[in-house]
């Protein structure tokens, strides 16, 4: 099996869980062009170049965060945290195919199903993908959570086999539904077992 020793280090009876999954497309997730910035550089400060009539307020979520974008002093455009930018991206960018897979996942659904107010525990569309800004060809998946002793959990996020089953299922989906060079899967892992694998 491709993805054994995965399986095997799920099966782990200190695994806590998967991490955040990172694919990396051979082509971009989405079109550049279609955004209402470019890029200009990289790093932990974004120079970006807004398209006529974008402002600060569209892209800053709060007005704490639009404090910090400021004008770049030597060029057009501004500088900004690329959290901010990347906290934009993950609430504007839609790749529905992307969006379709994660959000009919098993494993997800205890992420995106509303509770009785209405509310999701935090899976809306945007949250489960995040972007690095001017890097289209790069995703990072929202870690599939492993919550063996959560009564309210589904079953399938708290058996520990048939996690495991299902976080391979989601790798072989996603690797069969685009064209990806590389997928890498972070694991958590205690120095103790976890309480319901050590009885």
């Amino acid at each position: 099996m491709k993805w054994q020793g995965l399986r095997d280090a799920l099966l782990d009876a200190r695994c806590q869980g998967a991490g955040a999954i990172q694919i990396i497309g051979s082509e971009p997730f989405y079109e550049e062009d279609s955004l209402p910035f470019r890029f200009e550089g990289g790093g932990v400060v974004a120079h970006v170049i807004p398209d006529r009539g974008f402002r600060k307020e569209a892209l800053a979520g709060s007005p704490d965060e639009r404090l910090l974008i400021v004008d770049c002093p030597d060029d057009e455009g501004w500088l900004c945290p690329d959290d901010i930018v990347a906290e934009w991206m993950a609430r504007n960018i839609s790749v529905p195919a992307l969006d379709d897979l994660l959000l009919s996942h098993p494993l997800y659904e205890y992420l995106t199903k509303p509770d009785e107010d209405g509310n999701s525990r935090g899976g809306a569309r945007g949250e489960l993908i995040q972007w690095a800004p001017g890097m289209a060809t790069i995703a990072s998946l929202s870690a599939p959570e492993f919550l063996p002793n959560d009564e309210e959990a589904p079953a399938i996020n708290r058996d520990r086999t048939r996690y495991a089953t299902a976080v391979l299922d989601l790798v072989e989906r996603l690797e069969n539904s685009f064209n990806l060079l590389e997928v890498e899967v972070g694991l958590r892992f205690g120095d103790q077992p976890l309480p319901d694998d050590d009885e």
